[in-house]
């Protein structure tokens, strides 16, 4: 690994980490970059060259005492195999000490590269669909309310959204991600009480709908016809959807969505379970559960 030093990430780096994950073909879009690490700078780690550029980069982001989250692994392909990934690797390590580790592997990645993964609690599978919104789903019952986030009460919220995210409480990073300026958000009520939310994200490519969260099919089928119906039918959406979700399995399966990808996550310790039935689509995977 000669020339080559591993140091923390940078906010001033992100311009660079992004053209890295372009050039995977890896559809962030520089402002959910951003949010990504300011969920966690302390957590973000790179390689720079020589020439100080950005050839490899990795993030463990410190979600409480008990727990990292890692993510956004990739190392430049004219750099490969020098031992970059190796070194990110260890330094993150020191970071997480002796916290469970959760990450979401690429199934590909896993088997190419299991001795860098040594997470053996399996928890469940992650599939990456893309594609023209098309049609909307099927009429759903009109007992749910959907306003934009900005009328309903933060606080109501992010009530709900710890409940799912397994009592992690993340206001800060709900404040920047789906009450930022260039976010879209829906929240569901019933009878004055929050029963699921939608953020809706641009990406290099069309639009991130993350998260998609609902207290049941019905809600999570609105909320994806509202979060969508002022697309156009030619826009890309993307999803990170939990396979065990049949809901939002057969909203991908009718709208001829394509899987782009399949994720494993895991834990070295112990499972973090979100309930999953709740889940159409994941926030990131990089650093939060849900």
């Amino acid at each position: 690994m000669q020339n080559v030093s591993i140091s923390h990430t940078a906010r001033g780096m992100l311009k660079s980490l992004h053209r890295l994950t372009a050039a995977e073909g890896w559809n962030y879009g520089l402002d959910n970059l951003r949010a990504i690490y300011d969920a966690d700078p302390l957590g973000s780690f790179c390689a720079l060259d020589q020439n100080g550029d950005m050839v490899g980069h990795l993030i463990g982001a410190r979600v409480n005492k008990n727990l990292v989250m890692g993510g956004l692994f990739l190392v430049r392909e004219d750099m490969r195999g020098k031992g970059i990934g190796k070194a990110l690797f260890e330094k993150r390590a020191a970071y997480v000490g002796d916290s469970n580790f959760g990450i979401s592997i690429g199934t590909k990645l896993l088997t190419k590269q299991k001795h860098l993964y040594s997470a053996p609690f399996y928890a469940f599978d992650i599939i990456g669909y893309g594609g023209k919104r098309g049609g909307l789903g099927q009429p759903v019952s009109d007992k749910y309310q959907i306003r934009p986030l900005a009328e309903i009460d933060f606080g109501d919220v992010v009530k709900y959204d710890t409940n799912i995210c397994h009592g992690q409480e993340r206001s800060r990073f709900l404040n920047r991600w789906a009450a930022g300026l260039l976010s879209r958000s829906l929240v569901a009520t019933e009878n004055g009480k929050v029963v699921g939310y939608v953020t809706l994200r641009p990406a290099d490519e069309g639009y991130r709908i993350a998260p998609l969260y609902g207290e049941n099919p019905e809600v999570i089928l609105a909320l994806f016809n509202a979060i969508t119906e002022a697309r156009s039918e030619d826009d890309h959406i993307f999803m990170n959807v939990p396979t065990t979700n049949d809901t939002m399995m057969k909203i991908v399966k009718d709208l001829k969505l394509e899987p782009a990808y399949t994720l494993r996550r895991m834990y070295t310790k112990e499972i973090v379970m979100p309930p999953l039935d709740k889940i159409g689509s994941l926030m990131t995977m990089e650093v939060t559960i849900c």
